[in-house]
């Protein structure tokens, strides 16, 4: 993807399944 980086973070945060 982009830039897995802080996007990884966000999605552990905004992990929503």
């Amino acid at each position: 993807p982009f830039i897995d980086t802080n996007y990884a973070a966000y999605m552990l945060k905004y992990d929503t399944t």
